[in-house]
């Protein structure tokens, strides 16, 4: 019986790290610019996943206001990003893709 409960404990004491309030924004179509996540809202997260469209034809980018299609951190087509355990700012996190390509991003809330 004592066992069983430790066990108990302890899958909903990892669960509760990882089960929360999840979020995300509608695609994003950058259109050749770099864009927020969430523009002009404060917007807090544990966990971010940026992922780029299998019908993309180009590279998805990531990072600060600056990034563009030569700078970030790069997503090939189909592929995603997780940034975890992190406390980022998703106003402040941008997105770049070229043409109509999209990107799709969801969090937890933290």
């Amino acid at each position: 019986m004592k066992r069983w409960l430790l066990c108990l404990l302890l899958v909903a004491a990892c669960f509760s790290q990882t089960a929360g309030n999840y979020s995300s924004v509608p695609d994003i179509t950058p259109g050749g610019t770099a864009v927020a996540i969430t523009p002009g809202v404060h917007t807090y997260s544990r966990m971010i996943q940026i992922n780029a469209l299998s019908t993309n034809t180009g590279l998805v980018r990531w990072g600060g206001p600056n990034i563009g299609a030569s700078q970030g951190a790069f997503i090939a087509a189909g592929f995603g990003q997780c940034i975890c355990n992190t406390t980022s700012d998703l106003s402040t996190l941008y997105v770049y893709a070229a043409g109509s390509d999209k990107v799709t991003v969801s969090w937890q809330n933290y």
